[in-house]
């Protein structure tokens, strides 16, 4: 603790605490503006050692040696000895404030109300920027820590900011959140994560909602705890270690008098001073290694005859005194002594020591991670690596050394919104091979000290702002980062509709030019049925040269499943595909060209599985994107997706060192169990995987439309939850950028889009509310119901036809599809053709 607390009991080893009783504050007044009187804390006053009203049953042995003024009862051998650790707590109800504030608007008489639920009183309506006061009387200026009873049913931006009045203005004592309760009225404890000071006497709190979610959380009450240091018989210890030490010697041979004690052992223990160690008056033996005394007397205890003193910080004077009584045994007797002082960025060991004369001493320093010497000096010593050897002692000398944090290790800077450029509060950073995070303050301003030099990932996420998410952010102290504000798709706005009314009633004006109907038929070639051979997910279909062309995922082997306990077996028709293409000079009757794009070498990130491959041709290039998976397949394995590209059908192939796509790094898994449905948090849309990518050259720019499933998926009126994504990017190597719009769909299981006059039509084929509809946006973001679409086949690759600008389904003339037989374990699947009708 910093501030030292003296509290003097009357009994040999009584234990205070001001811990579990009820608060002794009474009701708000009529007004309901505060309470009449202030919440003092649940406990009695801090007792008087003259009083005499004593619980009858406890012992109040005296010995002798405690000072005059003090009553001296009789010891009672019999008794036993309790924790000598004195609690003291303030509890206050949250209802009894003393005024409340706040300037969000949420249509009440008060910025917060009161309400009852059960038993229990609470404050309710909190809004961020919300305030309540209390006012409280403490009897002990000590260290704090402070606990808040709260339920809350919002998002995760929401906290609270604890502060305390100084001369009219007030000061942060800690903050807490995100506060996750899953209730309004599931009242949990919080705590806020570092310890305050307060003075005694009456004080001013203001507990403030703070986080950017309008709603924030109801409270029950919160309470302020500190542990005083003890005084034993009378005698007062200073040090709470040294106490620490003594009671566990009194409880474990129950003593009740600690004259009795003549042996004592205090090693590791912290101890800065012996005051009260006079009381130990028959102390023979004693053992005080590895503490931190710089000072010692021993005058009152003639019968020591033992002292283990090392590895201490005796001054000189100590230690010729110690010399002096001549019958301990303690230190060598040195003729110089060496002091060393360190700032909280380092050690050094021994922190003092010593020496002969005209002898030198080595010193070894140890440095905190992310610390740097800015200068160490004395004892006309030098410095090699981390060693300081002094020069030739002719006298007591000091040396000190200062450090400061390694620039090379730190991480900080602002966060600003991108458009604007306003900084933002409640930003949430972390560095994930630190595993360090923080809150950006309302300056934007955040920092983090890592541990090394080299650069890590990085998160920043705020509910309203798209994440972000940087692989490699090297360390800077000038970091200007930008986080771009989320929009409302017309898909999501309608979805928003769905959950309001809990139901996915769909309201459009049905276009009957834009109403499709499909039928199938078998191909021949190498694309027959052929139940060896899984052939699926075939691309759209483009013409070349006088061929027409189409790739498509292609395994071999019959499917296991995940539980097989064979790493290597397959658990999907899917798992430990490569990507094969075919040719056709009419599009019925096919030739297999063999593999185009085949899995990655063991590692690398498409080195498991590759498929559902989809092409585009683009000036003069082919771009094949396409889903890839790193071993081992597991059910919490996130997918990505890959590219390669190529000046010709038949390649050769370029592939890309990295994935052009990953999932949305934001939600986070419960346990350890392969389960996909167990989650902390589920994260964006597409925090799981990302899949069927879809990619177009649109207004001058690349789209690469995608599948999004989300960790911990759930089922919305008996579907999937499965929406499209899409990311953008100037040039068709990428980077690729996902829209602050997403999600733009609120269905779809496989992607079946193309380009229509100028925007973007697209098929919602499986899964969600809006399955089996066709939709349009001019651009390519939100996307409106045209009409139905009946007879659908599965994973249409859609033959890349001339845009047309009258003929809405002329995109959707004919193409590839696949068919599903399940006529032996995980089944297997091949292609066929589908015609528009």
């Amino acid at each position: 603790m910093q501030n030292t607390v003296k509290y003097s009991l009357l009994v040999g080893a009584l234990a205070l605490s001001a811990c579990g009783g009820s608060s002794t504050s009474s009701s708000p007044d009529d007004t309901g503006a505060g309470p009449s009187n202030s919440p003092k804390p649940s406990s009695s006053p801090e007792p008087n050692p003259e009083s005499s009203a004593l619980p009858s049953s406890v012992p109040s042995p005296i010995p002798s040696t405690i000072p005059s003024g003090r009553p001296s009862p009789q010891p009672s051998p019999t008794s036993s000895v309790p924790p000598l650790i004195t609690n003291y707590t303030i509890n206050v109800e949250a209802e009894l404030f003393a005024l409340v504030g706040g300037d969000f608007d949420d249509g009440n008489d008060e910025p917060i109300g009161t309400y009852s639920t059960g038993d229990q009183g609470a404050i309710n309506y909190v809004n961020t920027g919300d305030y309540a006061e209390y006012e409280l009387y403490n009897n002990h200026e000590a260290e704090f820590t402070a606990s808040f009873n709260v339920g809350t049913n919002a998002d995760e931006n929401t906290g609270i900011e604890l502060l305390i009045e100084n001369n009219g203005s007030w000061n942060s004592l800690g903050q807490l959140g995100p506060i996750n309760a899953s209730g309004w009225d599931n009242f949990q404890a919080h705590e806020l994560t570092n310890g305050f000071d307060l003075p005694a006497g009456d004080i001013r709190l203001r507990v403030l909602a703070i986080g950017s979610s309008e709603w924030q959380w109801n409270l029950e009450s919160f309470s302020l705890s500190t542990e005083l240091k003890p005084s034993v018989l009378g005698i007062e210890f200073e040090d709470l270690s040294f106490a620490n030490c003594v009671n566990r010697h009194v409880a474990v041979h129950q003593y009740t008098d600690i004259t009795q004690i003549t042996a004592l052992t205090c090693n590791n223990e912290n101890i800065v001073s012996l005051a009260g160690i006079e009381a130990l008056s028959n102390l023979q033996e004693l053992s005080l290694d590895s503490n931190k005394l710089e000072d010692i007397s021993l005058t009152s205890n003639p019968h020591l005859t033992a002292l283990v003193i090392s590895d201490n910080q005796l001054s000189r004077d100590s230690l010729n005194y110690l010399n002096d009584l001549g019958q301990l045994s303690y230190l060598e007797s040195d003729a110089w002594l060496v002091v060393t002082n360190s700032d909280s960025g380092a050690s050094i060991r021994p922190n003092r020591s010593g020496a002969a004369d005209n002898e030198s001493i080595q010193f070894q320093l140890e440095l905190e991670s992310g610390y740097v010497i800015d200068s160490i000096s004395g004892c006309n010593g030098s410095l090699e690596n981390l060693t300081y050897r002094t020069a030739p002692l002719s006298a007591d000398c000091n040396i000190n050394l200062t450090t400061s944090i390694d620039p090379a290790t730190l991480y900080s800077g602002h966060i600003r919104d991108a458009d604007t450029n306003e900084p933002l509060a409640g930003v949430a950073i972390k560095l994930l091979d630190d595993a360090l995070s923080t809150t950006s303050d309302a300056a934007g301003f955040f920092e983090l000290r890592s541990s090394s030099t080299n650069s890590q990932g990085f998160i920043a996420e705020h509910p309203d702002y798209m994440f972000k998410e940087i692989d490699a952010l090297a360390p800077s102290d000038n970091h200007e980062l930008n986080l771009r504000r989320r929009v409302k798709s017309a898909a999501t706005l309608r979805w928003e509709g769905y959950i309001s009314n809990n139901s996915p009633t769909l309201d459009y004006t049905n276009q009957s030019e834009w109403t499709v109907s499909f039928s199938q038929q078998a191909l021949t070639g190498d694309l027959a049925a052929d139940r060896d051979v899984t052939r699926r997910d075939p691309s759209a279909v483009i013409y070349v040269d006088g061929l027409y062309y189409t790739w498509y995922s292609h395994c071999v082997g019959d499917v296991v499943g995940f539980d097989s306990g064979d790493p290597e077996g397959k658990v999907f028709p899917w798992d430990k595909c490569d990507l094969y293409y075919s040719s056709s000079a009419d599009g019925y009757h096919w030739q297999e060209q063999g593999p185009a794009i085949e899995r990655g070498p063991a590692g690398s990130y498409d080195d498991r599985s590759i498929f559902t491959p989809e092409i585009l041709y683009h000036e003069d290039r082919f771009y094949l994107v396409y889903q890839a998976v790193k071993a081992p397949y597991v059910r919490r394995v996130k997918n990505t997706v890959g590219m390669s590209w190529a000046t010709s059908p038949h390649g050769p192939w370029t592939k890309l060192d990295e994935p052009i796509l990953k999932a949305t790094n934001n939600g986070e898994w419960l346990g350890d169990e392969d389960n996909r449905f167990n989650v902390v948090t589920k994260g964006d849309f597409d925090s799981h995987k990302v899949h069927d990518p879809t990619l177009l050259y649109f207004n001058g720019k690349f789209h690469l439309y995608y599948k999004g499933e989300r960790m911990g998926e759930e089922q919305y009126f008996g579907q999937r939850e499965i929406k499209w994504g899409v990311a953008i990017s100037d040039d068709p190597l990428g980077p690729y950028v996902k829209s602050t719009s997403n999600p733009i769909t609120n269905t779809g299981h496989e992607l079946v889009i193309w380009k229509y006059d100028e925007g973007i039509a697209l098929i919602n084929t499986l899964d969600g509310p809006e399955r089996g509809t066709i939709q349009f946006a001019e651009d390519g973001l939100n996307f409106e119901i045209m009409s139905t679409a009946n007879n659908l086949p599965h994973a249409q690759g859609l033959y890349r036809s001339p845009v047309s600008d009258t003929d809405p389904t002329a995109g959707v003339s004919w193409g590839l599809s696949h068919v599903l037989v399940w006529d032996k374990p995980g089944g297997w699947m091949y292609i066929n053709r589908f015609d528009l009708q």
